[in-house]
């Protein structure tokens, strides 16, 4: 796989594309200050190509995860 950077916002975001096989990957990162030193991190990842509904199908309900600790 060969990805390409799309978004650097130091301290903010980070996102990369990427394809494989004919699917197209996009990943994001955004981080935003939660306060007392803390950060929260959003990541959210698609997923896109060619078959692909016939091995994956995400719930009704899905959502990005989200986790909230120190930064680096």
């Amino acid at each position: 796989m060969r990805s390409t950077f799309a978004v650097v916002t130091p301290r903010r975001e980070l996102t990369w594309t990427g394809r494989f096989l004919g699917y197209k990957a996009v990943d994001q990162h955004l981080l935003e200050p939660a306060g007392n030193g803390r950060t929260t991190v959003t990541i959210r990842e698609s997923l896109a190509g060619p078959l692909l509904p016939l091995f994956y199908t995400a719930p009704a309900n899905s959502r990005p995860a989200t986790s909230s600790g120190s930064p680096p």
